[in-house]
């Protein structure tokens, strides 16, 4: 898995921009953070997976790891169209 690369200039945005999440309307406040804390979650999976923290691992695990991967993957997706759905109702 050594070829799976991950950017994370959109966490540094995020993180940059954090205390003025207040400023926005309905629930972006909260669902940008929660958006952002998943995709982190992810690109973590992701390095470790690239650093070979888990190469000595059976099936079984990686398994299950991607199995966890593909949901954080749907969360993310669905909290992603709620904030658009969100951002194209007050802006």
């Amino acid at each position: 898995m050594r070829g799976i690369r991950t950017s994370r200039n959109y966490v540094d945005i995020y993180s940059k921009n954090v205390d003025r999440l207040g400023i926005l309307r309905g629930n972006l406040p909260e669902q940008i953070p929660s958006f952002y804390t998943l995709v982190n979650s992810i690109l973590e999976d992701v390095d470790a997976l690239h650093r070979g923290e888990w190469d000595e691992q059976d099936d079984e695990f990686f398994l299950r790891l991607y199995r966890g991967m593909c949901s954080l993957l749907d969360a993310i997706i669905r909290l992603g169209a709620e904030i658009r759905r969100e951002i194209d109702l007050y802006y």
